[in-house]
């Protein structure tokens, strides 16, 4: 459970120093939903440049009953390492979607 707290709170911190990402902290989940305002993308659009550009793998907020909020939800279940990868392409990617 631990481990799980460190991972979103990093995520979470992470994610809200990068232009163009917002995200709400959840309670206890093992993922996260960020939202990309400024993009004129949708979540399925999102999800294609964040796999094509920076090698991560989202599924489109749309799966979720979440239609053009321009949402993807993506697993914390991973290694710290790892979190720490997808935040920095997160952040050379997120400012030009």
């Amino acid at each position: 459970v631990a481990a799980y707290a460190d991972r979103r709170k990093f995520m979470i911190d992470a994610l809200a120093s990068i232009k163009g990402i917002e995200c709400d902290a959840p309670d206890g989940a093992f993922y996260l939903m960020p939202r990309f305002p400024d993009t004129e993308l949708d979540s399925v659009g999102i999800a294609n440049a964040l796999l094509e550009r920076a090698d991560i793998a989202a599924v489109p907020g749309i799966a979720f009953g979440r239609p053009g909020d321009k949402s993807v939800r993506f697993t914390i279940a991973t290694a710290m390492a790892d979190l720490e990868k997808a935040a920095e392409r997160l952040a050379k990617v997120a400012p030009t979607l």
